[in-house]
């Protein structure tokens, strides 16, 4: 048992996920207790009002702290003010009408994260990646990322492989199906900063403001993604010039991938890739319509895709639960939107692509699945019985025992049960947890020698 703020396993969950920011500056205890206390459940226009009153008072912080010169006070006040300005964006409707307020909140999102930059330690560089979307030619847009460098106080004093300045690992992190890349500074980027590492962190389509202002969809071979990102790291990295000496220190041969969820996902697909030389999966899916069939009985969902169920019937029975159940409203109405489809009979079926058994190159389909291909070790998470999404049965294990090419030492599993060992989805609630518990495996594979600093 563990203590809830909604009796709405959804609206619990993403209570706490915001909770779950705390460590890392997105969000201050008192400010939750507000937001909290005046958000009802399974209505959006108080959750909205409730964290956008957060964001503006937390702004206000910010640029009081920074006027005086209190560069640390000003950096966190932005980044909660940031973090709340996406969650009073997170529940509003995703249907084709639309609300402004989603990509104004969204918006205002990055707008202050970007604000708390200069006052983070080490460099953050805003990129800009070329990006073909071939499925969406009136979209030119490129893919938004960030790159984090360390602090020279955090940078590792040396590189063990004797790569002279190449001392700087890098870690990509793939975003998931409703974060953004402000919101995994707290995951990863602050965690990996504080050991050395570089983190790179992108929205692809589908993601982020990449839906929300540009409305891409999302694309079920990933790893073609990935290899854009992998692309240009290696581009600016290789035509570094002594303006930019950080740059020069990044290893691009101890370069891992991490995700979360759908980012999990995704990370297991960008493995395939030889130029990632390790993974973490958090509690990844295995495909995204076996994950849908465990939401709906086994014996509808057998009528429809048999055809003794007609689309029409299908749609306006999915449509009749959207109107009286909130969750199923919303999931469905983001699935649309992340998908480029108009019905949630055509939705469920290109979750269909979005699987590890899927593989092609070129469009020219290969025997072997995702797991089969991948060669770099993998550290791959599932949530316990308190998982609200994938089944550590159906997704985590499979995966696990799916990873043939790989021997016992370079590869592990770990799925918790307890809320705080990190047992529900996504590793909410234990995010420091699972950062200790994922750079203890990187270090370990990329090769990074840390002093211990107990007996």
């Amino acid at each position: 048992m563990f203590l809830k703020f909604f009796k709405s396993n959804f609206y619990n969950f993403e209570t706490t996920r915001l909770l779950s920011s705390t460590s890392t500056g997105g969000c201050e205890i008192g400010e939750f207790l507000e937001a909290t206390g005046k958000a009802k459940q399974h209505d959006p226009e108080s959750w909205y009002a409730a964290w956008h009153e957060q964001s503006v008072r937390a702004e206000g912080i910010a640029h009081d702290a920074a006027r005086n010169g209190q560069r640390n006070a000003a950096r966190r006040a932005f980044i909660r003010a940031s973090n709340y300005a996406r969650a009073s964006g997170y529940m509003l409707s995703w249907s084709r009408e639309g609300d402004a307020r989603v990509l104004q909140s969204a918006e205002r999102a990055v707008s202050l994260f970007r604000k708390s930059m200069p006052y983070m330690d080490g460099h953050v560089k805003v990129l800009e990646i070329p990006y073909d979307h071939a499925d969406n030619a009136n979209t030119k847009a490129p893919l938004s990322a960030y790159l984090y460098l360390p602090s020279q106080s955090n940078r590792l004093s040396s590189s063990p492989r004797g790569q002279g300045q190449r001392d700087t690992p890098v870690i990509i992190n793939c975003n998931g199906a409703d974060s953004t890349q402000e919101e995994l500074y707290h995951g990863f980027v602050a965690p990996g900063l504080e050991l050395g590492y570089a983190v790179l962190t992108f929205e692809g389509p589908g993601q982020g403001m990449m839906l929300k202002k540009h409305k891409t969809a999302m694309r079920p071979d990933f790893e073609v993604v990935t290899a854009r990102v992998l692309d240009h790291l290696e581009s600016i990295v290789t035509t570094a010039t002594t303006d930019s000496p950080e740059l020069s220190r990044l290893d691009l041969n101890r370069v891992a991938i991490v995700g979360v969820s759908m980012g999990g996902y995704y990370a297991l697909r960008a493995a395939m890739d030889p130029r990632i030389k390790a993974c973490v999966s958090v509690d990844p899916f295995y495909g995204l319509w076996r994950l849908a069939l465990t939401r709906m009985p086994a014996w509808y969902a057998a009528l429809w895709t048999s055809g003794w169920l007609p689309e029409s019937a299908f749609n306006a029975s999915v449509y009749a639960q959207m109107a009286v159940d909130f969750p199923t409203r919303w999931e469905f109405e983001l699935g649309m939107a992340m998908m480029g489809t108009s019905t949630p009979g055509d939705t469920l079926r290109r979750f269909q692509q979005f699987d590890l058994d899927v593989v092609s190159d070129h469009g020219n389909p290969r025997g072997a699945s995702v797991v089969d291909r991948i060669r770099c070790p993998v550290f791959v998470t599932g949530a316990g019985s308190t998982s609200i999404y994938a089944s550590a049965d159906e997704s985590t294990l499979k995966i696990f025992k799916g990873l043939s090419a790989l021997s016992e030492d370079k590869k592990e599993v770990w799925i918790p049960e307890e809320v705080g060992a990190g047992g529900l989805s996504g590793k909410v609630g234990a995010w420091s947890l699972l950062a200790q518990r994922s750079f203890e495996f990187l270090d370990k594979h990329l090769g990074i020698q840390r002093e211990g600093i107990e007996g």
